[in-house]
């Protein structure tokens, strides 16, 4: 395939513009203006409200743990729900968290009665409202839906109200969205009570807010909670701050106020009966119901409560903390991973040119073609996919890389950035088509490593390993020299020797288990990809040395370039077994391509062998200020591209056949103080290490299990040999196929923690040091030891 031409495969996802709204939870009336807004908009449900304090209350924490700083929270409430546009109620609001200045917008920009198109950012739910009813609505149904518009005879339940089911703005311009919504889908006005709450969460129950998220579907990103009631406050507006916030997140949650909870005993029995079902997979297992503890509420009363219901023995659990959504350790424990939030999804495969490519987004089917105030009104996120396995194309994007329009080259007027979902493009023009460049590892890099303060450039040997992996077709193709007996063979010739036929022939067939037709694809895939070049070699009959030509160079007269003579060719008497392969282009530079070979290979592991999706940069120096750093190599890390998590920084350490030493201990120290967070890979293509070099390392890596966060090693060390790099198959069948004590591991090892357990794992292996967590305990008890030897001296003095 020619270079500058490829298919790149291209997936859209349709949802709505997500808003995150801050608010003091005190602000009852900003609170309601802030529910009536997100009524009026399509997928309002999923918009965050964000709770801001400047002392964070006591009920955030409990009797052991003091309560998080007010900075944490906010941080940590954005950093969970990644909103495309944080909302301020005024342009004079003060309190302004670490978030993209041109993407703060106020209550005003999206909703201003007084504007010709009150609604800015979003789709005005009328749209949706006209869409539906020329679809389904006017048409008599079999199974008729049911369309309410609630009214509550208590005015302190007002809120609560709005917060579950939606309500319109009472202002006289806005009064076409209540007239629209009666209009379209002859709503029937019905009374909330103590007695009824139940019966509108109903399927064929249809509220302003729900109808607001017709189509929108919502797919967990981690392990679900399953069905909840929320036992709290039903006028406490924090209450309902965190009720909407976990149905945001994607919980299937009921509120249960306690004002009317004695009146629901039966309706909450019913519904944790009906959803204590065995799961699907497994019949042995029952699904249960959870009720919350709301923390304007006591859990003496939620325990109270539950035993007035007469539900089935392990169909209720009653949970007295509400799910940390600020915490980024917590999330995973709490179940309140935020969900993904879909209206349509779609792949298409487009042909770049000269590295361009051109694609048209998704638009929501019932949008007009031109509304709003030219402001943004949805959203598609983009993930790119080169499956020809370019080494230059940049799988992995991290979170807020600087500068992304500028990497794309995108004329989008709004701009694009990048989250955990992927690119971020706001759309507000019908099937618009997007021009955007191929963002490549070295602007990713670049544009990543500037903002911190650095100045990057790839170094020679860095060009060299490029240059291998483009020759070899990608990650991929890496495989054909991933073989210790190839790698020494290679360098024997880059110093200028070369190997006849059946000398290669014999080791790729002993490489490939005497398979003779796999061995013979593999030395194609070596001449293809300009590895080896095949040409005879020729006495000199001047001086009686030999000389190697390539086929271009073989004519009736040669010129021996040792002797300088020129020579027949001798036809009388042609050559029969001198044909033999050369090393050209990147495979001839000595010293093992510079170290090429190793840091191509450690390439293979990461994306082919894990499975995974890469962005790797090789060799590289950064110049900062009053301080120069280089690395081996560097990957943005991603798991998976099917379930996306935040991408990891790996940065190495390579040695082909050579020793570890302090100066490359020291070095990777330096980067440990500027880059927390980051894993260390020491990488060797000898299959152990020798005593010296696992102190040092070893040193080194207990140094980096210290806590950083969220249960994350401050910089964990990954050590790979050529048993894991020469795998196929990589851990733990690779440690299963060497035997002895990496068959132990290799029995034991699941891979559920990431690349934090493949860490502790190589540590055990390769460095001989005990398994994290017996490090750990081993560690807590000398500081309870220290602790109480403290406190007795105090008390003997």
């Amino acid at each position: 395939m020619n270079e500058t031409t490829k298919t790149i495969t291209v997936n859209r996802r349709l949802r709505p513009i997500r808003l995150a709204f801050l608010i003091e939870p005190k602000d009852k009336q900003t609170l309601r203006k802030i529910l009536q807004i997100n009524t009026c908009l399509w997928g309002g449900r999923f918009n965050a409200i964000i709770p801001v304090y400047k002392r964070t209350p006591k009920s955030w924490g409990d009797k052991y743990i003091r309560p998080p700083a007010a900075k944490e929270v906010l941080s940590g409430y954005i950093d969970a729900f990644e909103p495309d546009y944080l909302v301020v109620p005024n342009s004079e609001y003060k309190i302004r968290p670490q978030f993209p200045e041109d993407r703060v917008i106020t209550l005003k920009d999206i909703l201003d009665p007084s504007a010709d198109n009150p609604i800015g950012f979003g789709i005005d739910v009328i749209e949706l409202f006209s869409y539906l009813y020329e679809k389904e609505f006017q048409f008599v149904r079999r199974h008729p839906h049911e369309v309410i518009l609630l009214k509550s005879k208590y005015r302190q339940m007002d809120i609560f109200k709005a917060a579950c089911f939606g309500e319109f703005p009472k202002a006289r311009e806005l009064a076409y969205l209540v007239n629209g919504y009666k209009d379209a889908f002859d709503a029937k006005e019905m009374d909330l009570n103590e007695s009824n709450l139940f019966q509108f969460f109903k399927t064929n129950k249809f509220t302003p807010l729900r109808l607001a998220c017709d189509g929108i579907s919502v797919h967990d990103r981690g392990w679900s909670l399953g069905p909840s009631l929320f036992y709290m406050d039903g006028t406490s507006p924090l209450d309902l701050i965190d009720y909407w916030n976990l149905r945001a997140a994607g919980y299937r949650i009921v509120p249960l106020p306690s004002q009317w909870a004695p009146n629901l005993v039966d309706d909450c029995t019913d519904f944790i009966t009906q959803n204590h079902r065995p799961y699907r997979h497994n019949k042995e297992m029952m699904h249960m119901t959870t009720m919350i503890c709301s923390r304007s509420s006591k859990f003496e009363d939620v325990q109270n409560y539950a035993k007035t219901l007469k539900t089935p023995r392990g169909a209720l659990s009653c949970q007295h903390w509400y799910p940390r959504i600020w915490d980024e350790w917590a999330r995973d424990k709490d179940h309140v991973v935020r969900a993904n939030v879909t209206y349509k999804e779609g792949d298409i495969d487009v042909q770049s040119s000269n590295h361009r490519i051109n694609f048209p987004d998704i638009s929501p089917a019932f949008v007009e073609r031109f509304g709003g105030r030219s402001t943004p009104r949805w959203v598609n996120v983009i993930q790119l996919s080169d499956y020809s396995h370019s080494p230059d194309f940049a799988a992995v994007i991290p979170p807020n890389t600087p500068d992304l329009d500028k990497i794309l080259e995108t004329l989008d007027r709004n701009g694009v950035w990048s989250t955990s979902e992927g690119i971020i493009i706001p759309s507000q023009h019908f099937k618009w088509t997007h021009r955007w460049n191929l963002p490549t590892a070295t602007e990713i890099f670049s544009g990543w490593m500037t903002a911190k303060g650095f100045q990057f450039q790839t170094s020679s040997a860095g060009n060299i390993t490029s240059q291998i992996v483009r020759c070899l077709g990608g990650s991929w193709g890496i495989s054909a020299i991933a073989d210790d007996e190839i790698i020494y063979l290679l360098n024997k010739m880059a110093s200028g020797s070369t190997v006849n036929i059946k000398q290669w022939m014999g080791l790729l067939k002993k490489t490939s288990r005497n398979h003779a037709t796999i061995a013979q694809r593999r030395l194609k895939h070596l001449l293809a990809h300009k590895v080896l070049q095949l040409g005879l070699r020729i006495q000199c009959c001047y001086c009686s040395q030999h000389t190697w030509y390539s086929l271009d160079a073989v004519r009736e007269t040669l010129t021996c370039e040792k002797c300088l003579q020129s020579f027949d060719f001798p036809v009388d008497a042609p050559p029969k077994d001198s044909w033999h392969y050369r090393t050209i282009g990147p495979f001839s530079v000595p010293n093992f391509a510079q170290g090429g070979y190793c840091v191509a290979i450690v390439l293979r592991f990461f994306s082919h062998t894990l499975h995974s999706e890469v962005s790797w940069m090789p060799s590289f120096t950064l110049q900062g200020k009053d301080i120069q750093l280089e690395s081996d190599f560097g990957v943005f890390w991603q798991q998976s591209k099917y379930q996306r998590s935040e991408p990891i920084l790996i940065l190495g350490e390579c040695k082909t056949y050579d020793r570890f030493e302090k100066k490359d201990i020291d070095r990777a120290r330096k980067l440990a103080e500027i880059f927390p967070g980051a894993v260390f890979a020491f990488c060797t293509l000898r299959k152990e290490l020798d005593a010296p070099e696992k102190k040092k390392i070893a040193a080194f890596a207990k140094r980096g299990r210290r806590y950083w966060k969220s249960e994350k090693w401050y910089n964990p060390v990954l050590v790979l040999t050529g048993i894991e790099l020469f795998s196929d198959f990589g851990p733990p069948h690779c440690w299963k196929d060497a035997g002895g004590k990496y068959s132990t591991h290799g029995e034991s090892y699941h891979g559920y923690n990431d690349i934090q357990e493949l860490c502790d794992a190589t540590q055990q292996l390769h460095l001989d040091m005990e398994p994290y967590w017996t490090w750990y305990h081993k560690k807590v008890e000398k500081q309870k030891r220290r602790r109480n030897m403290i406190a007795k001296q105090k008390t003997s003095t």
